[in-house]
Protein backbone atom coordinates (compact mmCIF):
# COMPACT_ATOMS: atom_id res chain seq x y z
CA UNK A 1 0.00 0.00 0.00
CA UNK A 2 1.18 3.39 -0.74
CA UNK A 3 2.14 5.51 2.40
CA UNK A 4 -0.14 8.45 2.44
CA UNK A 5 1.62 10.13 5.13
CA UNK A 6 3.54 12.96 2.86
CA UNK A 7 0.38 14.23 2.47
CA UNK A 8 -0.35 14.91 6.64
CA UNK A 9 -1.34 18.57 6.81
CA UNK A 10 0.53 20.99 8.12
CA UNK A 11 -0.87 22.77 11.37
CA UNK A 12 -0.40 26.41 9.68
CA UNK A 13 -2.38 24.61 6.91
CA UNK A 14 -4.87 23.18 9.03
CA UNK A 15 -5.63 26.74 10.60
CA UNK A 16 -5.72 28.54 7.45
CA UNK A 17 -8.29 26.50 6.18
CA UNK A 18 -9.96 26.46 9.74
CA UNK A 19 -9.39 30.68 9.26
CA UNK A 20 -11.46 30.93 6.26
CA UNK A 21 -14.59 29.39 7.00
CA UNK A 22 -17.12 32.08 7.64
CA UNK A 23 -17.34 32.81 11.50
CA UNK A 24 -21.06 32.71 11.30
CA UNK A 25 -21.03 28.56 10.84
CA UNK A 26 -21.01 27.02 14.35
CA UNK A 27 -21.31 23.23 13.55
CA UNK A 28 -22.72 20.21 16.33
CA UNK A 29 -20.26 17.53 14.53
CA UNK A 30 -17.20 18.18 12.67
CA UNK A 31 -15.73 14.77 10.55
CA UNK A 32 -12.72 14.27 8.46
CA UNK A 33 -12.49 10.30 6.71
CA UNK A 34 -8.51 11.01 5.96
CA UNK A 35 -7.62 11.93 9.38
CA UNK A 36 -4.03 11.09 9.54
CA UNK A 37 -2.17 13.42 11.66
CA UNK A 38 -5.31 14.46 13.40
CA UNK A 39 -3.79 18.38 12.43
CA UNK A 40 -7.62 19.16 10.77
CA UNK A 41 -9.72 17.79 13.56
CA UNK A 42 -7.10 19.12 16.13
CA UNK A 43 -7.57 22.98 14.73
CA UNK A 44 -11.83 21.93 15.02
CA UNK A 45 -11.33 21.44 18.46
CA UNK A 46 -9.92 24.67 19.09
CA UNK A 47 -12.09 26.72 17.28
CA UNK A 48 -15.64 25.02 18.11
CA UNK A 49 -14.69 23.24 21.33
CA UNK A 50 -18.24 21.98 22.05
CA UNK A 51 -18.38 20.39 18.59
CA UNK A 52 -18.39 16.68 18.18
CA UNK A 53 -15.24 15.29 16.45
CA UNK A 54 -15.16 12.39 14.33
CA UNK A 55 -12.52 10.72 12.17
CA UNK A 56 -11.70 7.87 10.30
CA UNK A 57 -8.30 6.89 8.08
CA UNK A 58 -7.62 3.48 6.15
CA UNK A 59 -3.85 3.07 7.53
CA UNK A 60 -4.47 2.93 11.34
CA UNK A 61 -6.64 2.94 14.33
CA UNK A 62 -6.20 4.99 17.29
CA UNK A 63 -7.08 7.56 19.96
CA UNK A 64 -6.03 10.97 19.19
CA UNK A 65 -5.73 13.05 22.80
CA UNK A 66 -7.35 16.73 22.55
CA UNK A 67 -7.26 18.85 25.00
CA UNK A 68 -9.50 16.78 27.83
CA UNK A 69 -11.14 14.50 25.21
CA UNK A 70 -9.54 11.55 23.46
CA UNK A 71 -11.43 11.28 19.57
CA UNK A 72 -11.16 7.68 18.34
CA UNK A 73 -9.62 6.98 14.54
CA UNK A 74 -11.99 4.72 12.92
CA UNK A 75 -10.38 2.36 10.60
CA UNK A 76 -12.35 2.80 7.00
CA UNK A 77 -11.15 3.08 3.60
CA UNK A 78 -12.64 6.25 2.18
CA UNK A 79 -13.27 4.97 -1.06
CA UNK A 80 -16.06 2.81 0.95
CA UNK A 81 -18.67 5.21 0.34
CA UNK A 82 -21.04 2.32 1.68
CA UNK A 83 -19.35 2.38 4.90
CA UNK A 84 -18.84 5.90 4.85
CA UNK A 85 -22.32 6.86 4.38
CA UNK A 86 -23.51 4.74 7.04
CA UNK A 87 -21.40 6.05 9.28
CA UNK A 88 -21.47 9.79 8.74
CA UNK A 89 -24.69 10.57 6.70
CA UNK A 90 -26.98 10.93 9.63
CA UNK A 91 -24.75 13.23 11.69
CA UNK A 92 -26.52 16.85 11.19
CA UNK A 93 -25.31 20.10 11.02
CA UNK A 94 -22.19 19.18 10.21
CA UNK A 95 -18.29 20.24 8.40
CA UNK A 96 -16.81 18.00 6.55
CA UNK A 97 -12.95 18.87 6.35
CA UNK A 98 -10.86 17.33 3.52
CA UNK A 99 -7.36 16.91 2.50
CA UNK A 100 -7.33 13.78 0.43
CA UNK A 101 -4.27 12.11 -0.47
CA UNK A 102 -2.86 13.30 -4.10
CA UNK A 103 -1.79 10.87 -7.21
CA UNK A 104 -2.61 8.32 -9.81
CA UNK A 105 -5.23 5.72 -8.94
CA UNK A 106 -7.39 2.97 -10.23
CA UNK A 107 -10.10 1.49 -8.81
CA UNK A 108 -10.36 -2.06 -8.41
CA UNK A 109 -14.35 -2.07 -7.80
CA UNK A 110 -16.94 0.39 -8.15
CA UNK A 111 -18.09 1.83 -5.35
CA UNK A 112 -21.95 2.29 -4.12
CA UNK A 113 -22.26 5.73 -5.24
CA UNK A 114 -25.81 7.60 -4.98
CA UNK A 115 -27.48 9.06 -7.43
CA UNK A 116 -27.03 12.54 -7.40
CA UNK A 117 -23.03 11.90 -7.82
CA UNK A 118 -23.28 9.52 -10.56
CA UNK A 119 -22.19 11.88 -13.07
CA UNK A 120 -19.33 13.32 -11.36
CA UNK A 121 -18.02 9.78 -10.30
CA UNK A 122 -18.24 8.89 -14.17
CA UNK A 123 -16.24 11.90 -14.71
CA UNK A 124 -13.33 10.81 -12.15
CA UNK A 125 -13.03 7.53 -13.74
CA UNK A 126 -11.66 9.03 -16.65
CA UNK A 127 -8.91 11.16 -14.98
CA UNK A 128 -8.12 8.08 -12.40
CA UNK A 129 -6.80 10.06 -9.46
CA UNK A 130 -7.37 9.11 -5.64
CA UNK A 131 -8.34 12.47 -4.75
CA UNK A 132 -11.58 12.76 -7.25
CA UNK A 133 -12.66 9.16 -5.39
CA UNK A 134 -12.34 10.64 -2.19
CA UNK A 135 -14.01 13.84 -2.94
CA UNK A 136 -17.45 12.01 -3.79
CA UNK A 137 -17.05 9.91 -1.00
CA UNK A 138 -16.98 13.36 0.96
CA UNK A 139 -19.98 14.69 -1.19
CA UNK A 140 -21.90 11.83 -0.33
CA UNK A 141 -21.94 12.44 3.32
CA UNK A 142 -22.93 15.86 3.28
CA UNK A 143 -26.68 16.54 3.74
CA UNK A 144 -28.18 20.42 2.44
CA UNK A 145 -26.73 23.51 4.39
CA UNK A 146 -23.80 21.18 5.51
CA UNK A 147 -20.33 23.10 5.15
CA UNK A 148 -17.32 21.64 3.15
CA UNK A 149 -13.60 22.85 3.24
CA UNK A 150 -11.14 20.94 1.76
CA UNK A 151 -7.59 22.25 0.59
CA UNK A 152 -7.35 20.21 -2.90
CA UNK A 153 -4.12 19.78 -5.50
CA UNK A 154 -3.71 22.73 -8.20
CA UNK A 155 -4.76 19.90 -11.28
CA UNK A 156 -8.25 20.12 -9.61
CA UNK A 157 -8.38 24.07 -10.32
CA UNK A 158 -6.32 24.17 -13.13
CA UNK A 159 -5.70 20.82 -15.39
CA UNK A 160 -7.00 21.07 -18.94
CA UNK A 161 -8.31 17.30 -18.19
CA UNK A 162 -10.13 17.83 -14.96
CA UNK A 163 -12.37 20.38 -16.79
CA UNK A 164 -15.61 18.99 -16.24
CA UNK A 165 -14.86 17.46 -13.04
CA UNK A 166 -14.51 20.48 -11.77
CA UNK A 167 -17.26 22.62 -13.08
CA UNK A 168 -19.87 19.67 -11.79
CA UNK A 169 -18.33 19.78 -8.28
CA UNK A 170 -18.77 23.35 -8.06
CA UNK A 171 -22.43 23.57 -8.70
CA UNK A 172 -22.70 21.58 -5.88
CA UNK A 173 -21.93 24.44 -3.22
CA UNK A 174 -23.28 28.00 -2.70
CA UNK A 175 -20.85 30.49 -0.93
CA UNK A 176 -18.20 28.81 -2.81
CA UNK A 177 -14.77 30.16 -2.31
CA UNK A 178 -11.16 29.18 -4.18
CA UNK A 179 -8.32 30.18 -2.42
CA UNK A 180 -4.74 30.36 -3.18
CA UNK A 181 -1.89 30.41 -0.43
CA UNK A 182 2.13 29.11 -0.28
CA UNK A 183 2.17 26.78 2.38
CA UNK A 184 3.99 23.60 0.91
CA UNK A 185 3.78 20.26 2.45
CA UNK A 186 7.02 18.54 4.10
CA UNK A 187 9.31 17.01 1.16
CA UNK A 188 6.71 17.74 -1.79
CA UNK A 189 6.10 20.52 -4.17
CA UNK A 190 2.87 20.03 -4.36
CA UNK A 191 1.19 23.03 -5.03
CA UNK A 192 -2.82 23.30 -3.03
CA UNK A 193 -6.21 25.75 -3.12
CA UNK A 194 -8.44 26.00 -0.60
CA UNK A 195 -11.90 25.54 -1.31
CA UNK A 196 -14.71 26.33 0.85
CA UNK A 197 -18.47 26.17 0.35
CA UNK A 198 -22.49 25.38 1.65
CA UNK A 199 -23.65 22.24 0.23
CA UNK A 200 -26.89 22.88 -2.14
CA UNK A 201 -26.58 19.76 -4.97
CA UNK A 202 -29.41 22.12 -6.50
CA UNK A 203 -27.45 25.10 -6.62
CA UNK A 204 -26.81 26.52 -10.37
CA UNK A 205 -23.31 28.62 -9.81
CA UNK A 206 -22.54 30.89 -12.64
CA UNK A 207 -19.11 29.72 -13.46
CA UNK A 208 -18.08 32.15 -15.61
CA UNK A 209 -16.51 34.02 -12.99
CA UNK A 210 -14.48 30.95 -12.11
CA UNK A 211 -12.86 29.88 -15.57
CA UNK A 212 -12.57 34.34 -16.70
CA UNK A 213 -9.22 33.18 -17.91
CA UNK A 214 -10.56 31.48 -20.74
CA UNK A 215 -9.92 32.85 -24.39
CA UNK A 216 -11.73 31.18 -27.14
CA UNK A 217 -9.67 30.06 -30.28
CA UNK A 218 -11.73 32.43 -32.43
CA UNK A 219 -10.25 35.46 -30.35
CA UNK A 220 -6.93 34.64 -31.57
CA UNK A 221 -5.13 35.13 -34.82
CA UNK A 222 -3.16 32.23 -34.49
CA UNK A 223 -3.92 29.00 -34.35
CA UNK A 224 -2.90 26.40 -31.73
CA UNK A 225 -2.75 22.43 -33.10
CA UNK A 226 -2.23 19.40 -30.13
CA UNK A 227 0.40 16.84 -31.87
CA UNK A 228 -0.51 12.85 -32.57
CA UNK A 229 -1.95 10.79 -30.16
CA UNK A 230 1.26 9.52 -28.54
CA UNK A 231 -0.84 5.89 -27.38
CA UNK A 232 -0.92 5.43 -31.18
CA UNK A 233 2.54 5.95 -32.62
CA UNK A 234 4.75 2.88 -34.04
CA UNK A 235 8.34 2.51 -33.93
CA UNK A 236 9.74 2.73 -37.52
CA UNK A 237 7.73 0.82 -40.08
CA UNK A 238 8.69 -0.05 -43.50
CA UNK A 239 4.90 0.68 -44.51
CA UNK A 240 5.19 3.29 -47.52
CA UNK A 241 1.97 4.79 -46.62
CA UNK A 242 2.93 5.58 -42.57
CA UNK A 243 4.53 9.03 -41.87
CA UNK A 244 7.54 10.25 -39.83
CA UNK A 245 6.18 11.73 -36.13
CA UNK A 246 8.74 14.27 -34.61
CA UNK A 247 8.63 12.54 -31.03
CA UNK A 248 11.53 14.58 -28.61
CA UNK A 249 11.62 16.57 -25.60
CA UNK A 250 14.80 18.15 -25.93
CA UNK A 251 15.58 21.83 -26.45
CA UNK A 252 18.08 20.78 -29.46
CA UNK A 253 15.23 19.42 -31.67
CA UNK A 254 17.07 15.71 -32.07
CA UNK A 255 14.95 13.33 -32.72
CA UNK A 256 16.23 10.39 -30.19
CA UNK A 257 12.96 7.67 -31.19
CA UNK A 258 12.08 7.10 -34.99
CA UNK A 259 8.43 7.18 -34.86
CA UNK A 260 5.35 6.91 -37.41
CA UNK A 261 1.55 6.73 -37.73
CA UNK A 262 -0.46 5.35 -40.78
CA UNK A 263 -1.34 8.20 -42.77
CA UNK A 264 -4.45 10.17 -42.07
CA UNK A 265 -5.85 12.96 -43.92
CA UNK A 266 -6.95 14.49 -40.32
CA UNK A 267 -3.03 14.86 -39.91
CA UNK A 268 -2.24 17.11 -42.61
CA UNK A 269 -3.18 19.98 -40.34
CA UNK A 270 -0.61 19.09 -37.95
CA UNK A 271 2.47 19.13 -40.61
CA UNK A 272 4.87 22.08 -39.19
CA UNK A 273 5.14 25.13 -41.45
CA UNK A 274 8.23 27.34 -42.34
CA UNK A 275 6.05 29.86 -39.98
CA UNK A 276 5.05 27.55 -37.09
CA UNK A 277 7.07 27.13 -34.03
CA UNK A 278 6.49 24.22 -31.37
CA UNK A 279 6.07 24.57 -27.94
CA UNK A 280 6.70 21.61 -25.77
CA UNK A 281 3.33 20.71 -23.55
CA UNK A 282 4.75 18.28 -20.61
CA UNK A 283 7.88 17.30 -19.08
CA UNK A 284 10.69 19.37 -17.81
CA UNK A 285 10.57 21.68 -20.69
CA UNK A 286 6.99 22.32 -20.57
CA UNK A 287 6.09 25.69 -22.08
CA UNK A 288 9.39 26.37 -23.53
CA UNK A 289 8.97 27.73 -27.46
CA UNK A 290 11.32 25.45 -29.74
CA UNK A 291 12.15 27.10 -33.41
CA UNK A 292 11.85 23.95 -36.25
CA UNK A 293 14.35 23.54 -38.83
CA UNK A 294 14.45 21.83 -42.20
CA UNK A 295 14.69 18.62 -39.88
CA UNK A 296 11.27 19.27 -38.65
CA UNK A 297 9.41 21.33 -41.25
CA UNK A 298 6.77 19.23 -43.39
CA UNK A 299 6.09 16.57 -40.48
CA UNK A 300 3.52 16.44 -38.06
CA UNK A 301 4.70 16.30 -33.95
CA UNK A 302 3.80 13.39 -31.10
CA UNK A 303 1.55 15.17 -28.18
CA UNK A 304 4.89 16.03 -26.59
CA UNK A 305 4.11 19.10 -28.55
CA UNK A 306 1.95 22.22 -29.43
CA UNK A 307 1.96 24.00 -33.10
CA UNK A 308 1.44 27.72 -32.63
CA UNK A 309 0.81 28.16 -36.63
CA UNK A 310 1.98 31.22 -38.13
CA UNK A 311 3.92 32.09 -35.07
CA UNK A 312 6.90 33.77 -36.43
CA UNK A 313 5.17 36.32 -37.32
CA UNK A 314 4.95 37.88 -33.35
CA UNK A 315 9.02 38.14 -33.99
CA UNK A 316 11.70 37.47 -31.55
CA UNK A 317 10.85 39.62 -28.39
CA UNK A 318 7.31 38.86 -28.92
CA UNK A 319 8.03 35.06 -28.71
CA UNK A 320 9.98 35.82 -25.42
CA UNK A 321 7.63 37.31 -23.68
CA UNK A 322 5.22 34.57 -24.88
CA UNK A 323 7.55 31.83 -23.14
CA UNK A 324 7.57 33.87 -19.68
CA UNK A 325 3.95 33.99 -19.52
CA UNK A 326 3.63 30.02 -20.37
CA UNK A 327 6.76 28.80 -17.84
CA UNK A 328 4.80 31.03 -15.78
CA UNK A 329 1.63 28.41 -16.16
CA UNK A 330 3.15 25.24 -15.99
CA UNK A 331 0.63 22.98 -13.70
CA UNK A 332 1.50 18.99 -12.45
CA UNK A 333 2.25 17.26 -9.40
CA UNK A 334 4.91 15.37 -10.31
CA UNK A 335 5.64 15.92 -14.31
CA UNK A 336 4.64 19.72 -15.65
CA UNK A 337 2.43 20.62 -18.38
CA UNK A 338 0.57 23.18 -20.01
CA UNK A 339 -2.61 23.23 -21.81
CA UNK A 340 -3.51 24.81 -25.48
CA UNK A 341 -5.77 27.33 -23.09
CA UNK A 342 -2.82 28.35 -21.21
CA UNK A 343 -0.65 29.33 -24.75
CA UNK A 344 -4.17 30.88 -26.09
CA UNK A 345 -4.14 33.07 -22.76
CA UNK A 346 -0.51 33.87 -23.12
CA UNK A 347 -1.45 34.89 -27.16
CA UNK A 348 -4.01 37.53 -25.50
CA UNK A 349 -1.66 38.69 -22.84
CA UNK A 350 1.34 39.03 -25.50
CA UNK A 351 -0.36 40.29 -28.41
CA UNK A 352 -2.88 42.92 -26.87
CA UNK A 353 -1.67 46.38 -27.77
CA UNK A 354 -0.64 48.57 -24.98
CA UNK A 355 -3.33 51.95 -24.24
Amino acid sequence: MKKWSQFYTPPELANLLLDSIADKYTPTNVVDICAGSCNLISAAAQRWPNAKLFGSDIEKVSHKLIGHNTIPINKIDATDTKKIISTYKRKRKKIVLANPPFGYYKSLFKPSIPSHLKKLYNVSERVNRIECEILISNLSILNKGDYFAAILPENIFTGEKMEEFRLILYNFFEELVVKTHSIKFEKTEVLTRILTGIYNPKIKNKLSAINQDFTKNEQNIFQVIRGIDNSILMDKSKKKSNIKVLHFNNLNGDLLQTKTVAYNKKYESKFVAKNDILIFRVGRNAGKIFIPDNRHIGHPPSDLLLILKEAKKLGKRRLRNLEIHLQEKRKGLTSKYISKRDVLNSLNEVTVPNT
